[in-house]
């Protein structure tokens, strides 16, 4: 061996060596963790009455989502029957934090650098070269990550707290004057429909329950522990009611019984009769059976009675965990025209009439009486041009490359174009579709008017706002983006583009604003990764509309402008982000935007187990164009006085 040769060759050993250690210890590790997190045993015994909880979403004070079966990562949740303006309850804050404190994971820190470590040390094998040692190094590193992600499939000892407000007499507001003046750092869920808390039997604050994550019964509630009484408060707890229950149903044994909890009632809204004929149906005709119809987006029409009463108990179900109305934003910020959700009151309606059995009741069935509307092929109308893309052939299996078709503007002048409609003739194949007028942007160019037009899954098709337009000259090429996902079968797709031209040239010229980035490197097992972009207008504005974009992994989203006076609004938020509703959201008023003002975006991923939706949450995730990479773009749509074009 040459001296050069054993210059390279002890530093080599010796990250050979390094691997093998960490790899080592974390086979220990795992080892110790199987001792200090033994299988489950035996379920608790849940105490009679007490049954499996449904799924909820709520918002708590800060507008953040919470969905109950999402904590499947923990043991347990503790859920805190929270009032403003109680005392026991808001004496009880202090002995929750210390529970929590109590229970926390205590390893998690670590095992996450580690698994880091490990993974940094695979790529750094991997990239100098095929050498024994490196291929030695790199398996080594393999293996050591391989047995942490295993070991982190185990049951933990965690513990997760909620708080929930279910009275009508305390708003969003108000809860987060009482954390900041309480110290509360947990989330207090706000109940507002109080549908919840009718589920779970709440009526009164002060009252702890303990959720089992493996049958999501409730195998406690009671008191936090025997320090608080009615006008009497002792110095110290001499019973520790929540913290027995917890280490019973961590330790496998049934959960001793415990006194009723002590607090304030909770005034719960009394359940009216409600009428099929004239609440529900109306409702239902109001708000969901523009897809529920046949020929809809929805998998079922909603055209008569009993085919609403056979559906209820899912209709429930998706209302309680806000699946369904398909409106992701938070109602507390911005007023939207084209709002699918359902008020507060029409949801405790629904949910009341479904609860009572869905009853029939008198008076005529006006789901059976609407008639049957057909679908027309163009909603906006005939349209002045139709271009066909060539037929795309799909195949049944594997990744399918994006494809970017070119097909002149079948005209022989300049236009302005006042709407346009993307369609798929095959909505199940088709990821998304983006028609350009221009080259596709790139990281180097601006990030203004960089699409035509868009098709994505739960896009409402609207002329542009304000009567405004988009300039094509004479000779433009429109470039088509298609995305097709296998579906199992060889199949094809026809992508149609509709566009209605303007009969003179429009006062305002359409822009749309999508600021974005590559700088995507989300962690395994994250799950609130945050990430952030910016964009400044360079002249006044008028905005319209949102369009947020994220893939699988996307959380959550919201849009803050910084106007030039110093002033900052929160104009979008949206905590429930689902990639399969690209929801536009349309500004019921338009917003004056000043020159200069900034639009701060941000958003947050999901790579967790608790995230259903996610691919792989042991994946370093970046960017790119398949549903399993990520992306991050805030378009926006706004108008300016026309500036392209002859006038």
């Amino acid at each position: 061996m040459t001296k050069k040769e054993q210059g390279k060759f002890h530093p080599l050993t010796l990250a050979v060596c390094v691997t093998v250690a960490l790899s080592l210890f974390t086979a220990i590790v795992y080892g110790v963790q199987l001792t200090l997190r033994p299988t489950a045993g035996p379920l608790a015994t849940a105490r009679k009455g007490m049954d499996r909880v449904g799924d909820f979403a709520l918002l708590d004070q800060e507008g953040r989502n919470h969905q109950l079966y999402r904590y499947i990562g923990s043991s347990a949740v503790v859920l805190f029957v929270y009032g403003s303006d109680c005392n026991i309850a808001r004496d009880s804050v202090p002995a929750l934090k210390e529970l929590r404190q109590h229970f926390a994971e205590r390893d998690d820190g670590l095992l996450m650098k580690l698994d880091g470590s490990l993974m940094n040390l695979r790529e750094r094998f991997a990239k100098q070269g095929d050498g024994f040692l490196m291929r030695v190094g790199k398996r080594f590193a393999g293996w050591g990550r391989d047995f942490l992600i295993k070991s982190q499939g185990f049951p933990n000892r965690s513990v997760s707290f909620l708080m929930i407000d279910a009275n009508s007499q305390d708003d969003r507001k108000t809860l987060q004057n009482d954390a900041v003046r309480y110290g509360i750092d947990m989330p207090i869920l706000k109940d507002e429909s109080q549908l919840v808390a009718e589920s779970l039997d709440i009526d009164r604050t002060g009252e702890a329950l303990l959720i089992d994550t493996r049958t999501w019964q409730v195998v406690y509630r009671g008191p936090v522990d025997d320090r608080l009484y009615y006008e009497v408060t002792k110095a110290g707890a001499q019973q520790h009611f929540l913290r027995d229950a917890i280490e019973a149903l961590l330790e496998g044994r049934a959960v001793p019984a415990t006194p009723p909890a002590i607090g304030c009632r909770v005034s719960l809204h009394n359940k009216k009769d409600v009428s099929y004929a004239k609440q529900v149906a109306p409702m239902l005709m109001e708000k969901c059976v523009a897809c529920h119809q046949t020929g809809g987006i929805a998998p079922w029409a909603m055209d008569s009675y009993d085919r609403v009463k056979g559906w209820s108990a899912m209709m429930r179900e998706v209302l309680m965990n806000r699946r369904m109305p398909p409106w992701h934003a938070d109602p507390a910020i911005g007023s939207f025209s084209n709002d699918r959700s359902l008020s507060v009151e029409q949801m405790r309606t629904l949910v009341h009439w479904i609860d009572a059995g869905a009853p029939r009741g008198e008076g005529p069935d006006p789901l059976a009486e609407r008639k049957a509307q057909i679908v027309p092929e163009w909603p906006l109308g005939e349209p002045d041009l139709v271009i066909d893309a060539p037929e795309q052939q799909i195949p049944a299996y594997g990744v399918i490359d994006y494809r970017y078709i070119d097909v002149p503007l079948p005209v022989d002048r300049d236009v302005w174009v006042r709407a346009v409609h993307l369609k798929p003739s095959n909505r199940a194949a088709m990821h998304h579709a983006l028609v350009f007028a221009n080259d596709r942007p790139t990281n180097d160019r601006p990030m203004q008017n960089t699409f035509f037009a868009v098709y994505v899954p739960g896009l409402n098709v609207e002329p542009f706002p304000g009567n405004s337009g988009k300039f094509l000259p004479k000779g433009t090429v429109l470039k088509f983006e298609l995305h097709y996902t296998a579906v199992g079968y060889a199949t094809t797709d026809r992508p149609r583009l509709a566009i209605y031209l303007h009969k003179r040239p429009p006062s305002r010229e359409l822009v749309v604003a999508s600021p974005w980035t590559r700088n995507i490197r989300i962690p395994p097992y994250v799950a609130d990764h945050p990430i952030e972009v910016r964009y400044v207008f360079d002249q006044d504005a008028l905005l319209y509309s949102f369009i947020p974009h994220m893939h699988l992994r996307g959380s959550h989203m919201s849009y803050e402008a910084h106007y030039p006076d110093g002033r900052s609004e929160v104009l979008l938020s949206v905590p429930r982000y689902h990639f399969n509703w690209q929801s536009l959201y349309n500004l019921r008023t338009p917003k004056p935007i000043p020159a200069k003002t900034e639009i701060v975006v941000r958003g947050a991923y999901d790579n967790s187990r608790s995230n259903p939706a996610n691919p792989d949450p042991s994946k370093e995730v970046r960017w790119g164009q398949q549903s399993w990479d990520e992306m991050f773009i805030a378009n926006m749509l706004y108008t300016v006085p026309r500036r392209s074009g002859p006038g």
